[in-house]
């Protein structure tokens, strides 16, 4: 796989790519404001190549209702209150806050 840090051009098809699991109950809804404003939060995957390894970063971590898909890729299920506190912030805005249902992963590189 490759990664790379989104673009201002790849918003709308970010957001459209959200808002769809989210009417599905699948993640929280972001609007196209929070995505321009967060755009370099998000990486967009490809095969062949990982820039995560490149830029030394050791592991990545996932919040999902289909840990299946990332299992594929290598990650492996962890505990919530083992992630970074930094991934709380958008976890303070999801009405699922007190009822969580979002499985941890983690990738080691």
């Amino acid at each position: 796989m490759k990664a790379r840090f989104a673009k201002i051009a790849d918003a709308p098809i970010i957001y459209t790519l959200i808002n769809n699991y989210a009417e599905q109950d699948k993640m929280l809804f972001r609007s196209m404001a929070d995505i321009y404003e967060n755009i370099r939060s998000f990486v967009l995957v490809e095969q062949n190549g990982s820039e995560a390894k490149a830029l030394g970063i050791k592991k990545v971590f996932a919040l999902t209702l289909e840990p299946g898909f990332f299992k594929k890729f290598g990650f492996k299920t962890i505990e919530r209150k083992k992630l970074p506190m930094k991934v709380w912030m958008d976890c303070a805005r999801c009405s699922k806050q007190e009822n969580c249902d979002e499985i941890a992963l983690i990738k080691h590189l």
